[in-house]
């Protein structure tokens, strides 16, 4: 079994996860995340809790994986850009991608719901 990130990322650049039924079959323990209109995402529980991250598989077409090399090309984009400086605090930390397959490893984020939702329309709360 695998316990840190380090070696799920190792196993992921040595292209011995190449989906998420991979995963599975290396019995590491994963979560679903859901899914999109492009792609699958899963958690990934190392035994440190503070390693948690998300891998993004897409989906087998061709649109899908382009869409993930758009993701992964803005993301090198705004890291050099000397323009861009601002948005780099708001950038996940991406552990790993391979700009073929369009496998993203990247830091996981508890999905942020606001309390009270203000619609910018007319300025009232619902």
């Amino acid at each position: 079994m695998y316990t840190t990130r380090a070696e799920v990322i190792g196993l992921l650049k040595n292209k011995k996860i190449t989906d998420e039924h991979d995963l599975r079959k290396l019995k590491i323990p994963t979560k679903s995340a859901g899914s999109g209109a492009f792609r699958h995402t899963l958690i990934v529980f190392p035994k440190d809790i503070y390693e948690r991250f998300v891998i993004k598989f897409p989906f087998n077409s061709l649109y899908d994986i382009e869409h993930a090399q758009n993701e992964i090309r803005a993301i090198r984009y705004i890291n050099k850009t000397k323009k861009l400086w601002f948005l780099r605090p708001f950038l996940p930390e991406v552990f790993y991608s391979n700009y073929r397959s369009g496998i993203i490893a990247m830091e996981y984020y508890k999905q942020y719901i606001p309390d009270k939702l203000i619609s910018f329309r007319t300025r009232s709360r619902y």
